[in-house]
This record gives C-alpha cells, sequence and structure tokens, in this order.
C-alpha cells in the first residue's frame, strides 16, 4: 500500500535561483577583478604621461650592437 504522508515535494524554484544567481555573482566579480587587477596596466601617477621607459640614443646603438652580435666594437 502507498503511504500518503511519505509523498516526495519538489524544491521550489526559488531555492534553485537564489544559489544560482549568486553563483553568477560570484563568477561575475571575479571576472571583473581578474581584468582589472592582471590584465589592465595600473593608472598613471599624476605628473607622468604613463609612457613606457625610453633608451637614450647611446644606449640604442650599443642595444642594436648587442642584437646584431657586433658587441666588440
Amino acid at each position: 500500500m502507498e503511504d500518503r504522508g511519505a509523498t516526495r515535494r519538489k524544491a521550489s524554484t526559488r531555492a534553485f535561483v537564489g544559489p544560482l544567481l549568486m553563483l553568477l555573482g560570484g563568477a561575475l566579480a571575479g571576472a571583473l577583478l581578474l581584468r582589472n587587477l592582471l590584465l589592465e596596466p595600473p593608472p598613471s601617477v599624476v605628473g607622468h604621461t604613463g609612457a613606457t621607459e625610453q633608451l637614450s640614443h647611446d644606449d640604442r646603438v650599443a642595444l642594436e650592437r648587442l642584437m646584431r652580435g657586433n658587441a666588440a666594437h
């Protein structure tokens, strides 16, 4: 015989939506943090142009010599 008191109730839709939204929110926050902290360069300091460091003319010439393999000159 079937016991009517032991019928199984389905979980409400709300029980699935809340954790799913929390999971999606955490994934979105993680993606934004990853993008901002790891992929974008830091903001430039006031007074600096944010340009990369540049070599002087003599340093560029020496580097080119090294790259060509003519370091003896």
